[in-house]
């Protein structure tokens, strides 16, 4: 067997900024595909366009040498301003991508993808994506696109201020851990038609525009010890439409921070730190609530007015959280078709304009 790490510069890639970079990165991956090795990226700066990963293949940057603000390291930037995506992974099962810096040039074109998936895989197996220590940013679609996923794991990235959603998931099987879901135009993650099976755990979801998470329709999803901050809409948004397919969820152990930031008109819905609706067999427990302003106490509405808001539930329990200042009108809003819902031992305080801000 070949060796297992191909260096993408062997293949005459250039890292320089400026050439070109799409058919050299492209032969390297082609030829590591006969062997299901790895494309290294030496530290540099790649432009590319619309590049096609293979099953079992891997791309490797030098490390974590990036920030929330900057990129560094290895990175691949967006170079066409008509292409669809970066890098196309819908056939790429068993794939690993690691280490790289994927940037959307400024948000370059319109609906521009960093990592794209089409579609259910024509194997009809587990896809086994693997993202890590990745800095996913500035496209004009989303950070990940993943349709008809069968088991990924997103984890240890930095996804962010992407005009579309920071990942977009319509899968199954998902592991999103210990990630950095900031500034995008969507959600922190979205799913406007269905997703199931994917367990949230440690990451910081702030800034994201519509909501922190947003799922439409799903089940069997763990949220849990994840910091939800100054979303546009709910912290977290579960089922917004009218399928009674939601249902056997966990919410805990999560930090729900000034949600609902983008809306100034009161009384609606989206002015919540948690909406659910239509789901069945939910538990909400041991969660923290707080309402405040932007960073430095000083500038941007207090929000948000309500908690939480649930309507046609059935089957659950939401106790024992706290919110200390953690809105400014009421904690729980009951829109009715409730049953067999337990709520109680819910601690804390509405929030008095100007309480304890700073």
């Amino acid at each position: 067997m070949e060796n297992l790490m191909l260096n993408v510069r062997d293949f005459g890639a250039k890292g320089d900024g400026v050439t070109d970079d799409t058919a050299a990165i492209q032969a390297a991956i082609d030829k590591a595909a006969e062997n299901k090795n790895t494309v290294c990226f030496p530290a540099g700066v790649y432009m590319c366009a619309e590049l096609t990963l293979h099953a079992g293949v891997g791309l490797q940057g030098v490390g974590n040498n990036w920030g929330y603000s900057f990129m560094g390291g290895s990175e691949l930037r967006l170079n066409r301003d008509d292409a669809k995506y970066l890098i196309n992974i819908t056939e790429a099962m068993n794939c690993m991508i690691a280490g790289l810096c994927i940037d959307g040039n400024k948000r370059m074109g319109e609906n521009i993808h960093g990592l794209y998936k089409k579609g259910n895989n024509k194997a009809h197996k587990e896809d086994s994506y693997k993202i890590e220590r990745c800095r996913i940013g500035g496209f004009s679609g989303d950070g990940v696109h993943i349709e008809g996923g069968w088991c990924y794991t997103i984890r240890q990235c930095n996804i962010c201020n992407n005009i579309g959603n920071g990942i977009l998931a319509e899968a199954c099987d998902g592991f999103i851990i210990d990630n950095w879901l900031s500034g995008n135009g969507q959600a922190g993650f979205g799913s406007y038609y269905w997703c199931c099976s994917t367990i949230f755990t440690a990451n910081r979801i702030e800034w994201n525009k519509k909501a922190g998470i947003f799922i439409l329709c799903g089940c069997d999803f763990n949220f849990n010890g994840n910091c939800f901050d100054r979303s546009g809409g709910p912290g977290l948004s579960l089922n917004t439409g009218n399928s009674h397919d939601a249902m056997h969820m966990t919410i805990t152990g999560n930090i729900f921070h000034r949600s609902g930031a983008k809306y100034e008109i009161a009384d609606t819905d989206e002015d919540c730190h948690l909406y659910m609706k239509n789901m069945k067999g939910i538990t909400c427990v041991g969660n923290s609530f707080y309402s405040t302003c932007d960073d430095g106490g000083k500038s941007g509405r207090i929000s948000p007015q309500y908690g939480i808001i649930i309507e046609d539930m059935q089957n659950t329990v939401i106790k024992d959280n706290v919110w200390h200042h953690g809105v400014t009108k009421e904690f729980l809003v009951d829109k009715g078709g409730n049953e067999r819902c337990v709520i109680k031992d819910n601690l804390g305080q509405v929030r008095i304009d100007g309480d304890h801000l700073g």
